[in-house]
């Protein structure tokens, strides 16, 4: 198998399994109320995207197979999707997803700011994530410009 096609297999591997994990997953928030473990979750997803990107999936392929996946979630009641249980939720995700492409951090940068964004959605206090020693990470927290 070409170099190639091993990176492409594992993009949409990343995406996908992000995807499958929370379909099977039963503990599901109020509409536009993530869990805290879906917000983990997506932010896993969001630095996964990031890999994509990276290892040169383009915009619109990655944007495009995400609305293709919205579109089949739809067959399942909202209690067992993953994350997307509804259209805020379907927007949230998707900004988030083209925020990778439109400004390129890395994807630990994307992983952080998607946390944030979505405890802020939980009504959750985003202050910094810490490490099991309790020290404070990085407080990255631009959507534009250079970090």
């Amino acid at each position: 198998m070409s170099d190639v096609r091993r990176k492409r297999r594992l993009r949409w591997a990343c995406a996908i399994s992000a995807l499958s994990v929370g379909l099977g997953s039963v503990g599901v928030a109020l509409a536009s109320t993530p869990s805290l473990q879906e917000c983990l979750e997506g932010s896993d997803f969001i630095a996964n995207a990031a890999r994509a990107r990276d290892a040169g999936t383009r915009s619109k392929e990655f944007l495009s197979r995400m609305e293709s996946d919205f579109v089949l979630v739809h067959a399942f009641p909202s209690e067992f999707r993953w994350f997307v249980h509804d259209a805020d939720d379907e927007v949230f995700l998707m900004s988030e997803a083209r925020d990778v492409y439109a400004h390129p951090f890395n994807p630990e940068q994307h992983r952080e700011v998607f946390l944030r964004a979505c405890m802020e959605r939980m009504g959750t206090s985003a202050s910094a994530p810490t490490d099991p020693a309790g020290d404070a990470k990085s407080s990255f927290v631009p959507r534009t410009g250079a970090p």
